[in-house]
C-alpha cells in the first residue's frame, strides 16, 4: 500500500525543565579555602527532578540500579574545562569524570579524573551527557585514542530516556555547578493514522542538512546520511580529554540499513469519539526531512511522504517535538507554532480571594470562586491552567513581607506567592488585567501561554507589595535589593509564550543602608521582572501598546546601582524571541487587534554616586539576548512615540551606561547579544559630574553603551538616534557612538576573534542624529589596545556615516 500524502506539521514544545539556579552568592570567593581537592558540587535537573533539592523527585527519574535484577545505576559523563591563572600566567585544563547516581540521591565519582576544583582555577565550563543505561565511564585507548559507550539505536530509545546534554559556562571557583539537561534528538510524532494498523511502524528517509549555519533554512543543503544510532567517545584534545557525541548509520548483516521503529498508540478523540493511531520516532536534529517512507513491521510500505513545496528547506531542531497531521493535507510548514486562540473578549472574571487563587497555583490545585471555575489542575505536566480572563477586585491583591516591618518587629506575612520548582502555571491563552504589582514574588518553575493587559505597576508607600492604603501615592517606593516587574520580581525558571499589552511602571527608589554595606544596594526594574537570573530561560514574548517605565528617587539620593530595561533590569540567563505582537485573526475587531509596540524608559534619578545602566531591552546583560525585534515604526498619529525611547534628560548622576538594546554588555563567559533590531528610536543621556568620591563617566550608544570582553555580538541593527551626556563639571569622560558608546578591555586579532573569548559580526546603525563628545559613527571611544579594530572591523561592520563624523571618536591611553 503506497500513498502520497501532504502533511501539515505543527510544533509542540517539550515539557519545561525545572530551573537550576546558578548560585552566585553561595560561596563568595574570598571565603573559599583554595585546595586542590575542593569537591565540585552539582545541581542536576531533568524535567521536575532536581537532585540537590528534592531527592524523591530525582529518584522518580534517575535510577540507582538494582543488584537483584542486574540493572545498572544511571551515569552522567562530565567534561570540565578549567581556566587557570598562576603567577600571571593563564592556561586551560580539561578533565573527564563519570558520576554515578546513588540510592541517597547523590552523584558520586565512578571513574575518570579527580572531580574537584584545581587550586589555581578562576572559573570552569562544564559539558555533560546523560544516557539512560550507560554502564560505565569512558576511557581512552592507546592507538585508536578512544573507547565508546555501547552504541545506542534510536529504535531502542524510550520517550523521556533519550540522550540529553547539559552545556553551561562561567561558574566561578568553588560555586555550585548547575547542569540542566536537555534532549538532543528531535521527537517526531505522526498522528491521524488509520486505526487498527500494526502495532509497530518504521521510518526511512533521505534527509538534507544545511551547508552551513549561515545558510540555515535559506537554501544551501546537501544530502545527509539517515542516521539511526549515536555513540559517545572520549578523545584526546590539546588541553585534556574531550567528550565526543556523534550520530551513526548502523546496518544489519546483509548490509541493509537498520530501520527506526516505534510502536503505535491508539488515540480516541474526546469530541467525536473516533479512534486513530499515532507513532513517535526519534530523529537526528538539524535535518530537512522532505521525503520519507513509513513501513509496516513486515517491511511493507504503508505511507510515502513527499513535500509538496520543493523550495521548503525547514530544519527540524533538536530538543523539540513535532507533529505531522496526516489528515490535514494542506502542504508542509515545519516549525509552525501551535495554533493559539487567545481569549480577546472583554469578559474578565473578578477574583475576590486573591490569596486563595495564588495559593492554588503554588500547590498545583484547581480553584473555584462563587461556583465559577478559574483554575483547573493539570497532570501532564503537573500544574494548573487558567481557564478564563481574570482581574482582581482590590488594587493590591497580595502583600509581601517588607524589610522595615521585620526590623520593627512586625510579623512577616506567611504567604509569599512563588511559582515553585515543580510548578507549571499555564495561562491557557488568557489574560490577567490591571495588575499594580508583580503577580508572583519569584518564578522558579514554568509560566506559559499567559497574557498581561493594561497594567499599572505603581502606587504604594512601601513598594509594590505592601500597603493598600497608600495606593494613591505617585510611585512605588522600593528599598534595598529591590526588583520590580509585572510577572515577578525575579525569574529563576522558564517562561514561554507571554503577551504584554500596555504596561506602566512607576518606581521611586530610596537609598537604604544595604545591610551596612552601601555597595550592595542594587535596584532592578523591567516590564517582565527586575532580574532574569542565571537559570532563567524566557522565550516567545510578544509586546504591544505602550510599555512605559519611569524611575525616580523619592527622597535622599538614589542607591549606588540602578539597572533598568524594557524587559528586565539585569539579564543573567536567556531572553530569546522577543518581538512585536502581530495578530491577523480576522475574527478580531480593529480595537482588539494589537497596537504597535512602543518602549519608553524615563530616568529621573538625581544626585546619585553610582551606576545607571539602562537599555531598551536590558540594563545590564551578562547572559543571552537573542532574536529581539521591534521592526514597525509607530507614528505620532496613533499616540505612540518611537519603537524605543530612553530619556534621561532630567537625570543627573556620576556614571551612566545607555544603549538602545542594552546599557552594558558586561564581561561574562557566554555573554551574547544577537539578531536584535530596533526599527526606530532615540537614546538621550542626562547630565553627569564628578564628586569627591568618584570620577564621572557617561557612555551612550545606539545599540550598547559599553562593550566588554568575552561578549559575542552579531547581526544587530539599530535605528536609534543618540544624544550624548552633558558635563556638569570638569574631569568628566563622555563618549557617544552610533553602535557603541565605549569599547574596553579587549583586543582584536586578524582573524576577527576578540581576545579573550569575544566575537563580533555584522552590525548596522541608521539613526538620523548623533551628538555629544567623543563621537564616532561606530564607537565613541576605544582603549589604546583596541586601535586595530578600525582596520579589522571597518570593512565588516555595516555602519552609516553621519556626515563627517569619524568611525571611532577617540582612543584613550
Amino acid at each position: 500500500m503506497k500513498r502520497l500524502i501532504c502533511i501539515q506539521i505543527l510544533l509542540a514544545m517539550l515539557v519545561g525543565f525545572a530551573s537550576c539556579q546558578r548560585d552566585e552568592e553561595l560561596m563568595p570567593e574570598q571565603t573559599v579555602e583554595r585546595t586542590d581537592n575542593l569537591p565540585i558540587q552539582l545541581e542536576v535537573s531533568i524535567g521536575s527532578a532536581v537532585t540537590t533539592r528534592s531527592v524523591e523527585q530525582a529518584k522518580k527519574f534517575f535510577s540507582a540500579g538494582n543488584p537483584e535484577t542486574g540493572e545498572k545505576a544511571d551515569i552522567i559523563h562530565v567534561e570540565s574545562t578549567f581556566y587557570l591563572e598562576e603567577n600571571g600566567e593563564q592556561s586551560i585544563q580539561k578533565r573527564y569524570c563519570a558520576l554515578e547516581f546513588t540510592e541517597e540521591g547523590k552523584w558520586v565519582q565512578k571513574g575518570g579524573s579527580n572531580f574537584a576544583w584545581p587550586n589555581t582555577a578562576v572559573s570552569g565550563d562544564f559539558k555533560a551527557y546523560y544516557v539512560h543505561g550507560s554502564t560505565g565511564e569512558l576511557t581512552a585507548n592507546e592507538g585508536s585514542g578512544s573507547t565508546t559507550t555501547t552504541q545506542t539505536l534510536f529504535t531502542d530509545l524510550v520517550d523521556g530516556r533519550d540522550p540529553m546534554r547539559a552545556d553551561t559556562v562561567g561558574f566561578r571557583y568553588g560555586h555550585t555547578v548547575g547542569l540542566r539537561f536537555e534532549h538532543i534528538l528531535t521527537h517526531l510524532t505522526i498522528i491521524e493514522l488509520d486505526a487498527g494498523i500494526d502495532d509497530r511502524l518504521s521510518i526511512e528517509a533521505q534527509p538534507e542538512k544545511p551547508v552551513s549555519s549561515d545558510a540555515g533554512i535559506q537554501g544551501g543543503t546537501t544530502n545527509a546520511e539517515f542516521n539511526n544510532a549515536f555513540k559517545i567517545s572520549l578523545v584526546s584534545g590539546n588541553t585534556g580529554p574531550e567528550i565526543k557525541f556523534e550520530y551513526l548509520s548502523v546496518k544489519d548483516e546483509n548490509g541493509d540499513k537498520v530501520t527506526i521503529q516505534a510502536p503505535t498508540e491508539l488515540v480516541r478523540d474526546k469530541q467525536t469519539r473516533q479512534e486513530s493511531c499515532q507513532v513517535g520516532f526519534f530523529l537526528e536534529p538539524d535535518c530537512v526531512y522532505n521525503k520519507f517512507n513509513i513501513y509496516y513491521s513486515n517491511n511493507t510500505q504503508y505511507l510515502e511522504y513527499e513535500n509538496s513545496d520543493p523550495n521548503s528547506k525547514d530544519v527540524l531542531k533538536g530538543n523539540n517535538r513535532y507533529t505531522f497531521n496526516v489528515k490535514k493535507s494542506a502542504g508542509v510548514t515545519i516549525m509552525q507554532k501551535p495554533e493559539q486562540k487567545w481569549d480577546e473578549s472583554d469578559d474578565f472574571t473578578e477574583i475576590v480571594d486573591a490569596e486563595g487563587f495564588l495559593t492554588a497555583i503554588t500547590k498545583n490545585e484547581g480553584y473555584t470562586e462563587n461556583g465559577v471555575v478559574i483554575l483547573e489542575p493539570t497532570t501532564n505536566p503537573i500544574g494548573t491552567r487558567l481557564v478564563r480572563n481574570v482581574k482582581f477586585k482590590d488594587p493590591y491583591y497580595h502583600v509581601f513581607p517588607h524589610k522595615e516591618d521585620v526590623e520593627a518587629g512586625i510579623p512577616a506575612y506567611d504567604f509569599v506567592p512563588n511559582v515553585g520548582d515543580d510548578n507549571v502555571f499555564d495561562g491557557g491563552y488568557h489574560y490577567i488585567k490591571e495588575l499594580c504589582c508583580p503577580l508572583f514574588f519569584e518564578n522558579h518553575g514554568t509560566i506559559k501561554n499567559l497574557g498581561f493587559l493594561d497594567m499599572n505597576i505603581g502606587g504604594g508607600e512601601y513598594g509594590p507589595w505592601k500597603s493598600m492604603e497608600a495606593y494613591n501615592e505617585d510611585a512605588v517606593k522600593t528599598y534595598d535589593y529591590s526588583s520590580t516587574g509585572a510577572v515577578a520580581t525575579q525569574n529563576l525558571g522558564r517562561m514561554q509564550n507571554i503577551r504584554i499589552k500596555n504596561l506602566t511602571v512607576n518606581v521611586g527608589v530610596v537609598s537604604g543602608t544595604g545591610g551596612g554595606d552601601a555597595s550592595l544596594e542594587v535596584h532592578n526594574v523591567g516590564a517582565l521582572f527586575g532580574i532574569n537570573n542565571g537559570s532563567g530561560y524566557v522565550e516567545q514574548v510578544y509586546l504591544s501598546g505602550k510599555i512605559d517605565i519611569t524611575v525616580q528617587n523619592i527622597e535622599n539620593t538614589p542607591p549606588p546601582r540602578v539597572y533598568i530595561g524594557g524587559l528586565t533590569g539585569q539579564n543573567l540567563g536567556s531572553l530569546i524571541d522577543i518581538s512585536q505582537l502581530v495578530d491577523n485573526n480576522p475574527e478580531l475587531t480593529a480595537e482588539q487587534k494589537p497596537k504597535p509596540a512602543s518602549i519608553r524608559i524615563t530616568n529621573k534619578l538625581f544626585g546619585g554616586t553610582g551606576d545607571y545602566e539602562i537599555g531598551g531591552f536590558v540594563g545590564n546583560n551578562t547572559g543571552k539576548l537573542s532574536e529581539v525585534s521591534i521592526p514597525t515604526t509607530p507614528t505620532q498619529a496613533n499616540g505612540y512615540a518611537m519603537a524605543v525611547t530612553i530619556d534621561c534628560s532630567e537625570s543627573f548622576g556620576v556614571i551612566s551606561y545607555l544603549g538602545g538594546v542594552a546599557g552594558i554588555a558586561d564581561s561574562s563567559p557566554g555573554n551574547e547579544i544577537s539578531s536584535c533590531l530596533i526599527g526606530s528610536g532615540m537614546v538621550t543621556a542626562g547630565r553627569t559630574g564628578k564628586t569627591a568620591y568618584a570620577d564621572a563617566y557617561s557612555f551612550t550608544g545606539g545599540l550598547v553603551g559599553v562593550y566588554h570582553e568575552r561578549t559575542h555580538i552579531y547581526n544587530c541593527t539599530t535605528f536609534c538616534s543618540v544624544i550624548g551626556a552633558r558635563a556638569g563639571g570638569n574631569d568628566v569622560t563622555l563618549a557617544t557612538g552610533g553602535i557603541f558608546g565605549e569599547i574596553k578591555k579587549i583586543q582584536a586579532t586578524e582573524s576577527g576573534q576578540l581576545d579573550p573569548e569575544g566575537t563580533m559580526g555584522p552590525l548596522a546603525a541608521f539613526g538620523s542624529q548623533l551628538e555629544g563628545d567623543n563621537v564616532g559613527c561606530f564607537a565613541g571611544m576605544v582603549h589604546d589596545e583596541n586601535k586595530t579594530w578600525e582596520n579589522t572591523y571597518k570593512e565588516r561592520a555595516d555602519v552609516k556615516t553621519f556626515g563627517n563624523i569619524p568611525y571611532i571618536g577617540s582612543v584613550t591611553r
